[in-house]
């Protein structure tokens, strides 16, 4: 009560001094008064521009694929509209080959970065996103997408069985009973000449010893068999050999040659230096490859389970088809041909590579700590896990129904595709995707969730249901040149050594966007007045709330706007004043105003021309005579004790000009709203009018300039409406806004309003979305 006592002394001091400046008696008027600072706990700092917003000089240029013969559609947002949300776009105009879109945009000062959307002739549409910058240089011409010629195998030789384990040397020593201990000598050839089942015992400490298994000759071994140091095993041309467990120990070899066949319960190679290469058909159940040496497959390969031990080197140029493929720690292993694995790739314990030359398919991929690189064509049915991993596409391709992705670097070089047919989800482990700097990768999923991960370099996301790039949380990144479109959207034509992955969105009938371009800007501006400058009030900013929205631009094909329009709803008065409200465009010269038309409640009592004020630099719109009698609310507080009216008109004011004016110059930040106030006593049409602008605006030719640095104004030391303690009598809210409830100032309505201020605008600069419940008043 105090507060309104006070507040209502201030107010007829005034009136008082008013009266006697009127008439011509300023000896009485104390331009000395200082009047108590209403924010005394808060120093403001010096330059503090009490702006929520920020302006960005844009420029957009398009990758116009028809060589100037039709326009691009270029949108701006500050939210991912990548979900197709009904979003409305901050900016919106045209561009073609040597036509540039350029203009000036505001965002509010929290946004991190911004969405621009390229729509094509055919409608294809891409986005990119730029971090917030003073200036912005948006392009979407980058690296082409691929060549349509038709992909095919790659030939690989395939070395022919060398003739030393081809034919059997004529000096040979024939076994006649392998299953007797015997010594086996150095450098000598041993031949299994006869059908033979059981084992083959043998006692050796020489080098280079080989038993061939003559044509045709098959060995059946009934217990296990291990095949000692230095004896390399030989299946000749249509040997065969089958047997429940063997093992190669210590450097000891297998070889099969074309029409060879092994089948066994398990092979196993232990120990170090062992080879195995294969031209015939191996058949296991598992099957532990060497660790060092030579392992090559230039045949089949059939097995339950095959094991690459820790420090293996295994190459593959044949057909393996197994049920599961497990590499333990620095394990190397390349495809050169067909591998089939009817279960899961484990790659664990790190150090591993696989390389992939032509086709895996497998139903499951685990890789942790391990490499993936894939030239061609790499297919999991059901499900890829990732831990810490490395993926290098090179015009490759690979494919899941899902796919977990953590802490993983996924390399998309020379047009190469990654594709989720269900999704791909992410860990909290930071995983990237860069596209490189050559022609466009691939990304493609319905749906992308998760956090941590980022994309870059020239790479194109095809995706519906993607999780948001939140802007006060960095789940995900984009940097441009990477792109997002919708699932199926892209026109990225992506093949691999086998055939074509992805032919692109052929779109529709190459057509310019309609004209005018119509863009209305989805955003709500609040603006906050207190009307007793030169004097500071009681800082609840409530005595005008007047909200202007659906800022709507139609331009030509030169981005140039013909007409412009805005609505505004006057929210609440919190004064005892007659108060009247006005917007000057600062960057049109009135001029080139054509009309001015409102869908009600046209003002009168402004002298204007074609409907703007007379005698103005820039120009002036009158919105409101009288705030009182505009609500129809000749007594009392308006919504600001309590939410007592709220049948508030809206009203759409349509300024069409003689000449279209550019984009850049409607900018918000150009949009000089300002109150008159006692326009009882200084009506709106006087020359002297008191006018309170918002913090740093000019005041129109038809303000009363002599009470600058008089009283708590101190605009010659700051700048227009800024006090001695640097606050504020008018503010911008760039969105919806709860004003404080009477005499309740915004420190107390707005607890993160204060550190705002103090921090010079580094913290809390959404402070104005977390009122304290029952200290403000606002429209549901």
């Amino acid at each position: 009560m105090q507060q309104r006592n006070n507040k209502t002394r201030l107010l007829l001091l005034y009136v008082f001094t008013i009266l006697l400046v009127s008439c011509s008696e300023k000896d009485y008027y104390d331009p000395e008064f200082k009047s108590n600072n209403p924010l005394k706990e808060i120093v403001v700092p010096t330059g503090f521009d009490w702006s929520l917003t920020t302006s960005i000089n844009l420029n957009v240029t398009v990758d116009d694929q028809f060589n100037g013969a039709y326009f691009y559609s270029v949108e701006v947002f500050d939210e991912d509209p990548v979900n197709n949300k009904p979003l409305s776009p901050i900016a919106k105009g045209v561009a073609k080959k040597d036509v540039t879109f350029s203009t000036r945009i505001t965002v509010n000062k929290e946004i991190m970065g911004i969405f621009i959307k390229q729509t094509d002739p055919q409608n294809r549409s891409v986005t990119r996103y730029y971090d917030i910058a003073d200036e912005i240089n948006a392009t979407f011409v980058t690296a082409s997408s691929g060549t349509r010629a038709l992909g095919s195998r790659t030939h690989i030789d395939i070395p022919e069985v060398p003739k030393e384990y081809k034919n059997v040397p004529t000096d040979f020593i024939e076994l006649t009973n392998p299953g007797q201990n015997r010594e086996l000598i150095s450098g000598k050839s041993y031949v299994l000449t006869d059908n033979y089942t059981g084992n083959f015992l043998y006692w050796s400490n020489g080098q280079n010893i080989r038993l061939y298994i003559a044509e045709g000759v098959k060995w059946t071994i009934e217990n296990a068999q291990s095949f000692q140091a230095y004896l390399t095993v030989i299946l000749t041309e249509g040997a065969s050999i089958e047997a429940k467990s063997v093992s190669f120990v210590n450097g000891s070899d297998l070889v099969t040659a074309t029409n060879a066949s092994f089948k066994a319960e398990t092979i196993q190679f232990t120990n170090n230096g062992s080879s195995f290469l294969n031209w015939g058909s191996l058949s296991v159940n598992t099957f532990t490859m060497p660790n060092s040496n030579e392992a090559k497959n230039y045949g089949t390969i059939n097995a339950n389970q095959i094991i690459l031990p820790n420090e293996s080197d295994f190459v593959n140029y044949g057909i393996i088809e197994a049920s599961k493929l497990t590499l333990n720690s620095n394990s190397d292993l390349t495809n050169n041909y067909s591998l089939i694995i009817n279960g899961e790739i484990e790659m664990t314990n790190g150090g591993n590579v696989i390389t992939n030359n032509q086709q895996i398919k497998c139903t499951n991929l685990s890789l942790t700590n391990g490499t993936l690189n894939n030239n061609c064509y790499f297919e999991c049915q059901k499900k890829i896990s990732t831990n810490r991993a490395t993926i290098n596409l090179n015009k490759g391709y690979i494919i899941a129904q899902i796919m977990e992705l953590g802490g993983t670097k996924i390399y998309f070089n020379n047009g190469s595709m990654m594709e989720a047919k269900e999704k791909i989800d992410h860990t909290t482990q930071a995983s990237t995707y860069n596209g490189g700097t050559t022609s466009r990768g691939l990304m493609k999923a319905p749906e992308i969730t998760g956090q941590g991960f980022t994309y870059e370099g020239n790479l194109t996301i095809e995706c519906d249901n993607h999780v948001e790039k939140n802007q006060y949380w960095e789940n995900y990144k984009i940097v441009s040149p990477a792109e997002i479109t919708g699932y199926g959207k892209s026109t990225v034509y992506i093949e691999d050594c086998i055939g074509i992955r992805n032919n692109g969105d052929e779109g529709e009938e190459p057509e310019d966007p309609e004209f005018p371009i119509i863009n209305t800007d989805g955003k709500s501006y609040t603006y906050l007045f207190e009307d007793q400058w030169p004097f500071y009030g009681d800082y609840d900013m409530n005595d005008i709330v007047i909200q202007i929205k659906n800022i709507t631009h139609s331009s030509n094909n030169s981005n140039k706007v013909e007409k412009y329009q805005f609505d505004f709803i006057l929210q609440a008065i919190g004064a005892n004043k007659v108060l009247a409200i006005a917007t000057s465009l600062e960057r049109i010269n009135p001029a080139n105003v054509k009309s001015v038309t409102y869908s009600a409640s046209t003002p009168t009592s402004f002298d204007v021309n074609n409907g703007v004020e007379k005698g103005q630099n820039t120009a002036v719109i009158p919105l409101i005579d009288n705030a009182r009698v505009f609500l129809n609310h000749p007594i009392g507080y308006v919504n600001t004790e309590t939410l007592n009216v709220t049948n508030l008109p809206t009203i759409t004011v349509t300024v069409e000009f003689n000449n279209p004016v550019d984009l850049t110059d409607l900018s918000i930040d150009d949009f000089n709203l300002f109150i008159m106030a006692d326009v009882n006593i200084i009506p709106a049409t006087s020359n002297q009018r008191k006018e309170i602008h918002v913090y740093g605006f000019s005041p129109t030719s038809k303000a009363d300039t002599s009470y600058f640095g008089n009283n708590d104004d101190a605009s010659n030391t700051y700048t227009y409406y800024a006090s001695r303690n640097n606050l504020a009598w008018g503010i911008t809210i760039p969105d919806d806004f709860k004003w404080a409830k009477e005499n309740t100032p915004l420190t107390q309505a707005y607890t993160e309003f204060s550190s705002w201020i103090t921090s010079n605008g580094t913290q809390n600069p959404d402070w104005y979305t977390r009122p304290v419940a029952d200290k403000v008043i606002g429209l549901k």
